[in-house]
């Protein structure tokens, strides 16, 4: 069987881009036809979108896909930030210690004794942010390191003097010595 050379062409002479004259011409615009039109990117886009969700829907494992990639991430961000929004809301059943063994301080310069310690101790008593223990030195630090308390402070015993030598020429720094149990804290350790 031979084929026929001849059915191939048409007898038409065929034209090439460069000698055409009907029709729009490629690589130049028209000057009266603006470069972008907002408006008509805005309906390409908006005809891939349709014809993207018609496809999405089309498609139940795809349409599962979408519903675990979107709503698996946003339930654990909603947790998250849920459980971490005010660490410090909840604190109320912490149970701190605090130990007082101020002595109290009595100076020359004024004739009153005073107890720092016991005005720390009530100022605590009114404050419910913490669940706070009111105990002795030993309790305090044996409750610690046990777990029972989350952490302890204790006041000690030159705390009064140490505070009122701010009014004498050798002034001491007072302190506070600070127990923490660093199993029962993560927001404060060592």
């Amino acid at each position: 069987m031979t084929r026929n050379s001849t059915s191939r062409t048409t007898g038409k002479s065929r034209t090439t881009g460069a000698t055409r004259t009907t029709g729009k011409s490629r690589g130049r615009r028209n000057p009266a036809e603006p470069a972008y039109s907002p408006t008509r990117s805005l309906k390409n886009i908006g005809r891939i979108i349709v014809g993207d969700l018609r496809r999405l829907f089309g498609n139940i494992t795809a349409v599962t896909m979408v519903i675990g990639l979107v709503a698996i991430p946003s339930l654990f961000a909603w947790f998250n930030v849920s459980a971490n929004w005010d660490p410090f809301g909840n604190t109320g059943n912490l149970k701190f210690a605090v130990a007082n063994d101020d002595e109290g301080y009595r100076s020359d310069l004024v004739p009153v004794k005073v107890n720092v310690g016991e005005n720390v101790i009530s100022a605590l008593r009114a404050n419910d942010q913490l669940d706070w223990v009111f105990t002795s030195r030993e309790e305090a630090i044996e409750g610690t390191k046990s777990g029972e308390y989350y952490a302890a402070v204790v006041i000690p015993k030159s705390f009064s003097r140490d505070m009122m030598t701010v009014f004498s020429p050798d002034v001491k720094h007072a302190s506070l010595t600070y127990y923490s149990n660093e199993k029962k804290n993560p927001l404060a350790p060592k």
